[in-house]
């Protein structure tokens, strides 16, 4: 196993944006002696260098967190909807309108079934166009996405979305988001 250099701790420091004197207080070691070390005018003795180099590697850690989102950390909240008595029309509007792909369909608070872009691109292959743009969602309409509960860590239902176009986002049945794959890939 390699120790890190002493060089490091400046670069380690200014990456997590945390001041030298941020750092001596964690460290509990003296603004000056971080200074000396960064400028490599001195070199520390085992027990200070060994508490610099844990203390980064621990901001390091809570700062970069390898800890797995959950659903609730990932979804968006703004879940845009359409009733199955709306037409296709007015689902493609609002897909436009908010540069999205897919719509869950609620019924009051129910949810019961969805509309993509490629259920409506079927439909247009099926029964034309402008027909299919007068439809009512309920004609067109795809099964609901899957419901998964807001605790979900991301490695659960990631798969999913293999097969689905998204997933809605629960706790105790009340629907709180919505979640795409864009969601996941960070955008």
């Amino acid at each position: 196993m390699s120790l890190p250099e002493l060089s490091q701790i400046k670069n380690k420091r200014k990456i997590l944006d945390v001041t030298q004197k941020q750092l001596a207080e964690e460290t509990e070691v003296s603004q000056s002696l971080i200074a000396k070390i960064e400028a490599g005018t001195i070199q520390p003795n085992y027990a200070s260098a060994k508490r610099i180099l844990e203390t980064l590697a621990r901001l390091e850690a809570e700062r970069f967190s390898l800890r797995e989102r959950t659903a609730r950390e990932v979804m968006t909240k703004n879940i845009v909807s359409c009733t199955s008595s709306q037409t296709a029309r007015e689902a493609c509007e609002r897909m436009i309108k908010h540069n999205i792909s897919q719509i869950p369909i609620f019924e009051n608070e129910r949810v019961v079934g969805s509309i993509t872009e490629r259920s409506i691109i079927a439909a247009q292959t099926n029964h034309g166009a402008e027909k299919t743009l007068n439809m009512p969602l309920s004609r067109i309409m795809e099964p609901p996405f899957p419901i998964v509960d807001a605790s979900a860590p991301t490695s659960t239902f990631t798969g999913l979305l293999r097969h689905y176009q998204a997933i809605l986002v629960a706790i105790k049945g009340k629907i709180l988001g919505i979640v795409s794959r864009a969601n996941i890939l960070g955008k």
